[in-house]
């Protein structure tokens, strides 16, 4: 309880390295209880205006094997803040690769996974980048063959 209120008053400082070394601090803790503590304020921190604490952020969630984590995987693949002109930023590449570390429990979870990156695949309003765009479909494609197993 003391090391919440110590913490997390730090993810809202003004400097984006302090917040980043909050993040890394957080993801740090062993045990799932302490971490779950942190986080609404980790969440919070996904709406940072630096990319690097938004990236920190998606990597200490992805650490602490946060409820609901998947979810919210897909809203910041979808959420325009986190690309410059078509081009994705470090915060979509980093929820891509921890969306392909979730196991797959069943074909049902690999098919509704394809079928949300296919949807986001057509944003071409939000995705104009070639590279990204491919490594999206690579990862759709690689669901939809755990979906066909």
């Amino acid at each position: 309880e003391k090391i919440t209120t110590v913490l997390t008053p730090f993810l809202k400082d003004p400097s984006w390295m302090i917040r980043s070394a909050s993040l890394k601090i957080i993801s740090a803790f062993d045990k799932a209880e302490e971490a779950q503590k942190f986080h609404p304020a980790v969440l919070g921190a996904l709406k940072d205006p630096a990319l690097v604490v938004r990236a920190e952020a998606i990597s200490t969630l992805e650490r602490l094997k946060a409820p609901g984590f998947e979810s919210t995987l897909y809203e910041i693949l979808e959420e325009p803040s986190n690309y410059h002109k078509g081009v994705a930023q470090w915060v979509p590449q980093r929820a891509r690769q921890a969306l392909m570390k979730i196991p797959v429990a069943k074909k049902e979870e690999a098919s509704s996974r394809a079928a949300h990156l296919g949807l986001l695949l057509k944003r071409e309003d939000l995705i104009r980048e070639d590279g990204f765009r491919q490594q999206l479909a690579h990862a759709r494609q690689f669901l939809m063959t755990k979906a066909a197993e």
